[in-house]
């Protein structure tokens, strides 16, 4: 899990608009049909991280602990293409925040996301599935920093979709 990912908005329980978005943040929602438990572990563990985010990965699932993510199956992890997030706090099966502490060689924002960190919401739907919202914090006017939103929110989408591929099959 790149865990690059940023997500925003409001909390989660409220709709969000456009009036609603405070600066410095961006939001991303999906609901995905599997239970909460294994949208929980698709985020947590070794396995799950690698069922649907980056084919080699490791988590050491404690707070301060790393997470470590490399999306090319040909590396290694800590190598210079490795992600490494670091985990801020938890609530089991509800919360997980996190930030990035290492981006790859090369990423284009490097800078501009060490001011970040995101929240993992995760919610239990009524009629079955999970709702899971990503919430990124940070964000500034800086040009950098609104470019590497838009960059998230491209691409943060997608990576959700392969969750919910993932996930759901």
């Amino acid at each position: 899990m790149s865990f690059l990912l940023l997500g925003a908005g409001v909390f989660p329980d409220e709709a969000a608009t456009d009036e609603k978005i405070p600066p410095g943040r961006e939001q991303i929602e999906i609901t995905i049909a599997a239970s909460l438990e294994e949208v929980w572990n698709a985020f947590t563990t070794d396995e799950g991280v690698r069922l649907w985010m980056a084919p080699l990965a490791d988590i050491d699932f404690r707070i301060g602990g790393k997470i470590r993510a490399n999306y090319n199956p040909e590396g290694v992890l800590g190598d210079s293409g490795t992600i490494e997030n670091t985990i801020i706090c938890y609530d089991p099966m509800r919360l997980f925040c996190f930030r990035c502490t290492k981006s790859p060689e090369g990423f284009p924002f490097a800078e501009a996301i060490q001011a970040t960190w995101t929240v993992a919401y995760f919610r239990p739907e009524a009629a079955g599935g999970t709702h899971l919202t990503l919430v990124g914090n940070g964000y500034t006017d800086a040009e950098d920093s609104r470019q590497m939103r838009e960059f998230f929110r491209a691409g943060n989408m997608q990576v959700f979709e392969g969750l919910k591929r993932a996930l759901e099959s």
